[in-house]
């Protein structure tokens, strides 16, 4: 397995063989820049902008990509006891959001995970919290729902793979999966936050450290 790791310092590239042992090597961007370019074919881009870490697995690709704190715009569908639907909109800030996508050998999505992280950057030991949205499992795990419909042919280019949080926040929010721990229901924390500035970082719940969810080693 072939571990891509994007530090402040220059690249990292972690080689691990059949009996699991590793050998590291460290490059400079441009002297990565220049491997890639002469080694590698792509379309539109090798990595999607915010990448934190590219693996190369058995079953295909994992990427980690680091998206920043942001406001957005959210839609909560409700419906009346006639079956009727209503919708919400609402403006609510989020924490930076890390997503960890996985892909086949083609390049078919077929996991994507997503965590909060305090305002500091990622390293290997950081605390990763659980996302505080409705349609993800406690794992981190999305559940996509309808939306699987759009994504649910392989990618061509793994920069393809940004636009999935965009995705992820244009469809409409539900209580399916939500927890935040306090039996506050998704509708009434967008109505408490809607319009602020600042997301409540307090409301976090620790889940894991980055290194160990990256490889697997945290799945609850």
């Amino acid at each position: 397995m072939t571990t891509i790791q994007l530090e402040t310092y220059g690249v990292r590239v972690e080689l691990q063989d059949e009996n699991n042992k590793k050998q590291y090597r460290y490059l400079s961007p441009t002297r990565f820049k220049e491997i890639v370019l002469r080694e590698t074919k792509f379309d539109s881009g090798l990595l999607p902008s915010g990448t934190l870490s590219y693996q190369r697995t058995g079953s295909g690709e994992k990427i980690a990509l680091l998206r920043p704190d942001q406001i957005v715009k959210v839609k909560y569908l409700n419906n009346k006891a006639d079956g009727a639907p209503v919708v919400f909109d609402f403006q609510v800030p989020l924490p930076p959001l890390l997503w960890i996508y996985e892909v086949n050998s083609s390049r078919q999505l077929f996991s994507t995970k997503v965590f909060a992280i305090m305002k500091e950057g990622v390293i290997d030991n950081t605390m990763l919290y659980k996302a505080p949205f409705s349609n993800v499992h406690p794992n981190g795990e999305v559940c996509w729902g309808t939306a699987g419909n759009l994504i649910d042919k392989p990618f061509k280019s793994l920069s393809g793979l940004s636009s999935l949080p965009r995705i992820f926040f244009l469809c409409p929010f539900n209580e399916d999966l939500f927890n935040d721990g306090n039996g506050t229901r998704m509708l009434n924390w967008f109505k408490a936050y809607d319009g602020k500035q600042e997301f409540p970082y307090s409301e976090l719940k620790p889940y894991g450290i980055y290194s160990e969810v990256l490889n697997g080693k945290v799945n609850r």
